[in-house]
């Protein structure tokens, strides 16, 4: 019917957002993924190949380096409201590559709102990834790319024996002196992926 992509115009952030439910919603489920997640961005943005419209744009930030060393700590695991807590302190915000926003306002609407006060924020019980493009006017685009690369979140937060192994190897690089762009994680977190 006429619709443009993401790759359409410049000003064209436009992206495609998954909303994954996950298998339970309680708080190691949803740290699983989170934890999942956070070890595979890098290999996820270059996959998705992030056009720069949407680089630049304020709606898929990534997360900082201080707060993914956090999460991904092996003895992290807080129950639901310190997860909260923690998150809404460094993300009070619904522009994330994975916005957590929507199913903590599940858990809790009254204290994601007092901290984002963003009418948009709308509680469900699922995640909401919004880093891939929509190259919807690409006749030969499908949702497959996107879903398979989101599956590879899914077999990392299922598999607990790897997921330790790619949080501790993630901890070792995020603690590394040598500058990403030098050793970069989405290329030595490829062994781990199915």
């Amino acid at each position: 019917n006429g619709a443009k992509g993401t790759r359409h115009a410049l000003h064209y952030a436009f992206g495609l957002h998954l909303n994954p439910e996950l298998p339970d919603t309680d708080s190691a489920t949803l740290l699983r993924y989170f934890k999942a997640y956070l070890c595979l961005h890098d290999w996820l943005e270059q996959r998705e190949d992030i056009v720069a419209a949407r680089k630049l744009s304020p709606y898929i930030r990534g997360f900082a380096n201080d707060y993914c060393r956090r999460v991904i700590d092996l003895d992290y695991w807080p129950d639901l409201p310190q997860f909260s807590e923690d998150y809404l302190a460094a993300n009070p915000s619904r522009n994330r590559s994975l916005d957590l926003l929507p199913i903590l306002a599940w858990y809790d609407e009254a204290r994601v709102q007092q901290a984002v006060q963003d009418d948009k924020v709308n509680k469900r019980p699922t995640l909401h990834y919004r880093l891939p493009n929509s190259d919807i006017d690409n006749p030969h685009w499908s949702l497959t790319h996107a879903w398979s690369g989101w599956l590879q979140v899914e077999a990392l937060a299922n598999d607990e024996r790897r997921l330790k192994q790619v949080c501790g190897h993630y901890a070792a690089h995020l603690d590394s002196l040598t500058p990403d762009f030098l050793d970069p994680w989405k290329s030595k977190v490829t062994p781990w992926l199915r």
